[in-house]
């Protein structure tokens, strides 16, 4: 009986470890940054429209050329939405922030 205490008593040291070491306020923030200047895929925006217009979308010139677009995007050679810049400050990291274990 005396073991399971103990044990039990570890468990939930551990996990009020764990708690805080996820809580810290000094943490570094992992949203992207702000850079007040947003930028549209006219592309998805034109699926989107497809998509809600349903079957009629099939009869629509501007809803064809979307598709024809995004296949050419998708089957495209090389390397993976190379026509859409990727700013390494924007990627975010895993919820909680995320340390080294080698710190």
């Amino acid at each position: 009986m005396l073991f399971r205490a103990i044990a039990v008593a570890i468990l939930a040291g551990s996990v009020l470890v764990a708690v805080v070491a996820f809580d810290e306020p000094g943490a570094p923030s992992t949203a992207p940054p702000a850079t007040g200047a947003t930028t549209v895929d006219l592309l998805a925006v034109e699926l989107r429209r497809c998509q809600a217009l349903g079957p009629a979308a099939q009869d629509d010139a501007g809803c064809r050329d979307a598709w024809r677009k995004n296949r050419e995007r998708f089957f495209r050679s090389g390397s993976l939405r190379s026509d859409r810049a990727v700013d390494p400050r924007a990627v975010s990291l895993p919820a909680y922030g995320w340390r080294p274990l080698w710190e």
